[in-house]
């Protein structure tokens, strides 16, 4: 069964760690900084768990323009392809549409750009080394994002 669990900041990160080290230190050697930063203790984190293991997570952060950032999407290697990183981005996105945001943004790693592209997302800048890896800054607005029409 694939569930999401969102976490606040002071909670218990221990899997949304472990899984970020894996795939942001151990797989694409970034930065020490992927694992964590200030804005964990103030984010909402999401995480994916198939039959109670996890494989995904992602967190989302209130700005203080009101708008708020999605960031920190870690799928593990063997787990992708199976959708569960849109899953986790559209739950971070419901979560910030369904506040006072008006606008999301997101620092996507460039391989990635084609990914958020599809749920809307449009870059906003030229790219740049974001904590060791080749990123561009992209922005999604409410009026545009089509809500997941799940049922179930």
């Amino acid at each position: 069964m694939l569930t999401g669990k969102f976490i606040q900041g002071d909670g218990d990160l221990s899997e949304i760690l472990a899984i970020r080290k894996k795939v942001f230190i151990e797989e694409q050697h970034g930065d020490q900084t992927m694992l964590f930063d200030s804005l964990d203790q103030e984010a909402n984190h999401v995480i994916v768990r198939v039959d109670e293991k996890p494989v995904a997570v992602g967190r989302v952060v209130l700005q203080q323009d009101f708008n708020c950032k999605i960031g920190r999407i870690a799928v593990l290697k063997e787990e992708r392809g199976k959708q569960y990183g849109d899953f986790v981005v559209r739950l971070l996105l419901d979560r910030a549409f369904r506040g006072p945001a008006v606008k999301v943004y997101v620092t996507a790693q460039v391989h990635a750009v084609p990914f958020y592209e599809r749920f809307g997302f449009h870059r906003i800048g030229a790219e740049y080394l974001s904590e060791g890896i080749l990123s561009v800054d992209m922005e999604l607005e409410k009026r545009i994002y089509q809500p997941c029409q799940c049922k179930g």
